[in-house]
């Protein structure tokens, strides 16, 4: 799938932060902020072309771990 935006890697987006936010709010599921976000966020400008109609799935691969020093990041810089 593309994104109408451009990401790089590692670089802070305050979209990620508050989907990060909205999600671990709604779902208590916590996900990663380096990867599934983005792939969250390009999921969800895709939904009519990957959904047509049916349900749309994503598998949560763990690795939250790198969220610590993430969130300082996005911390200190008041996101």
């Amino acid at each position: 799938l593309d994104s109408d935006n451009k990401y790089y890697f590692g670089k802070l987006y305050s979209e990620f932060y508050q989907n990060y936010l909205d999600l671990l709010n709604t779902t208590k599921i916590e996900f990663d902020l380096l990867y599934d976000q983005k792939a969250i966020l390009v999921m969800l400008e895709n939904y009519e072309y990957l959904t047509n109609g049916k349900r749309l799935v994503y598998l949560h691969q763990g690795g939250v771990l790198g969220n610590i020093s993430m969130l300082k990041r996005y911390e200190f810089n008041k996101f």
